[in-house]
């Protein structure tokens, strides 16, 4: 995962289908507004043989995660949904998410995909898809 080492910055002015992916997931309009209009970073380092990720974003708080590999952790979202999260790799500088909580019916996948400095995220569910970058800084 060394790969995503580092920090990087969302580039808003990059973002597409965001705001009606968000809507087409149910989520309610102020927080689309809310994430849509978010400044956001991704920072990822090793730690104890695995990668710590923190991930901020304006307006919300902060998330900190440690992951390996193809083993699956738990995570809340700031909205409060608890999900189980496997991250594969896919080749050099690419990853798949697949997170899902199946009582509440959440399940999305996110793959990431680094080249140079920029970082592509590709999120789908249900049929839907957004697309943001991040640029390492």
């Amino acid at each position: 995962m060394e790969a995503l080492h580092g920090k990087w910055k969302l580039d808003r002015s990059k973002n597409i289908n965001v705001e009606e992916f968000l809507t087409a997931q149910g989520y309610p309009q102020d927080l689309v507004e809310k994430v849509s209009n978010a400044e956001g970073s991704f920072e990822a380092s090793a730690d104890g043989g695995k990668t710590r990720v923190v991930i901020t974003s304006t307006g919300r708080p902060s998330t900190s995660h440690l992951i390996a590999l193809d083993e699956p952790f738990q995570l809340s979202t700031p909205e409060g949904i608890t999900m189980t999260c496997t991250v594969t790799a896919e080749g050099e500088g690419r990853f798949r998410e697949h997170y899902t909580n199946k009582a509440q019916g959440v399940e999305f996948t996110t793959v990431r995909e680094v080249k140079g400095k920029q970082m592509k995220t590709e999120t789908s569910a249900k049929g839907g898809c957004m697309i943001q970058f991040f640029n390492k800084v």
